[in-house]
């Protein structure tokens, strides 16, 4: 799914071994994740993110922006408990980037009212940037 979702990105597997290779180069990692209801929140998905890269990357859980609303997946929660009882930092956020910014550094994240019809396409997008900039490919 994420290589449909990130089409221009390495795989993880390369991701993961270039920021292990580059790691002093970093002040922090933090692995961004936007849960999608029957798309990216099974338990399957649970378990590979609760072993991708280090524990000390801390786990950071965003909403996904919706006819220009922020929305967190069902499953939220449970994967919440989860990576904390499997000794992962995990940090829950309620809002998208340019609200939490005071300096407003993500105009391509801030809530607007939906044009109808184009509501998957420019979510799809959407989520290709926050992804695509959370493995540092744009």
């Amino acid at each position: 799914m994420r290589d449909r979702l990130v089409r221009h990105s390495s795989p993880l597997t390369a991701v993961l071994a270039a920021l292990q290779f580059n790691q002093g180069r970093f002040a922090s990692v933090e692995l961004n994740v936007v849960l999608q209801n029957g798309l990216n929140d099974s338990e399957g998905d649970l378990a590979a993110l609760a072993s991708w890269g280090s524990p000390a990357w801390p786990i950071l859980l965003n909403p996904l922006l919706r006819d220009g609303a922020e929305v967190m997946g069902d499953r939220v929660g449970h994967f919440e408990r989860v990576l904390r009882g499997a000794g992962r930092r995990v940090n829950r956020y309620q809002q998208i980037g340019a609200r939490i910014s005071r300096s407003g550094i993500y105009p391509l994240m801030m809530a607007r009212p939906a044009r109808p019809g184009h509501v998957q396409e420019r979510n799809a997008h959407h989520l290709e940037d926050l992804l695509t900039t959370a493995v540092g490919g744009k």
